[in-house]
């Protein structure tokens, strides 16, 4: 254990590792419980922390902020609406935004293991295939009809969404990820916008075989880039969609977890996360 502790915090320390992540074919059946695919590919991962400018939602699509928000729950059914409402404002205030929607949230850990579609408020494994949430369709059908996997804030349907977005000239989707403890060896990689090649993104990517999603193809010029060691009084938001942009080249952070060192005897602190999916209008 001594030995792999070592080299762990050695890796950390580096401004880039090698890791391995996992880019579906668009003929892959990704569904619950069967995230891997025989596209694995071996990428630089940068250390965000090492930024000598820190990353933004205006240059890479994300940025990391620190938080005094009590983060103390087991599974969704422990959000709070005064939870909700202090990451809704940490939000709107980074993003120059006027108003945010709690849409969804997810629970992840790292030793769940999914066996099929997940419960309302069921906690999940870390998606490992890289994608980013919302394909076009999906967006579509967000003001006509359930999305019970996204979409999973009982308070709100479709109706209420489309009454929101009635009320501003912009509107977008940006996750808010949390770390419930601290962050060892598995972590969120997330690709910079600013590097993506708009041929590069498979726009109509099946999850589930029903919900859209996006994913991309393999491109050694995707700059990706991790935070080591994040703790529970930090969080990242990361930009999935902004309506100011086509439908045909709209950008979002192609997110996946990975893995800093092979830990087949899970030594190490396993991963537990927060996901919180909002709607912002501007």
């Amino acid at each position: 254990m001594a030995s792999n502790t070592a080299q762990f915090y050695d890796q950390i320390t580096k401004d880039k590792i090698n890791v391995v992540l996992n880019y579906p074919d668009p003929s892959d059946k990704i569904v619950f419980g069967h995230y891997e695919t025989g596209q694995h590919h071996v990428v630089d991962m940068h250390n965000a922390r090492q930024f000598s400018v820190p990353a933004s939602i205006e240059k890479q699509g994300f940025c990391l902020l620190s938080s005094n928000i009590d983060v103390s729950v087991s599974s969704i059914d422990d959000l709070t609406p005064d939870m909700v409402k202090s990451f809704e404002t940490i939000l709107i205030d980074t993003l120059s935004a006027e108003q945010g929607l709690l849409l969804g949230a997810v629970v992840r850990h790292e030793h769940k293991k999914d066996t099929g579609l997940p419960s309302h408020s069921e906690i999940r494994a870390p998606g490992s295939f890289i994608h980013a949430d919302w394909g076009l369709q999906r967006l579509k059908t967000l003001t006509t009809a359930p999305d019970p996997i996204f979409v999973n804030n009982s308070s709100i349907d479709h109706h209420d969404i489309a009454k929101f977005m009635k009320g501003f000239s912009r509107w977008g989707l940006f996750n808010v990820w949390i770390p419930l403890t601290q962050l060892t060896n598995n972590n969120l990689g997330l690709c910079s916008i600013n590097h993506l090649d708009n041929k590069d993104i498979v726009r109509n990517f099946k999850f589930n075989e029903t919900a859209e999603g996006m994913t991309l193809k393999y491109n050694p010029a995707h700059q990706w880039c991790y935070y080591p060691l994040m703790q529970s009084n930090e969080c990242l938001i990361f930009k999935q969609y902004d309506s100011l942009e086509p439908d045909n080249a709209y950008t979002a952070v192609f997110h996946g977890s990975f893995n800093i060192l092979t830990d087949d005897n899970l030594i190490m602190n396993p991963r537990k996360s927060l996901e919180l999916r909002y709607l912002v209008g501007y």
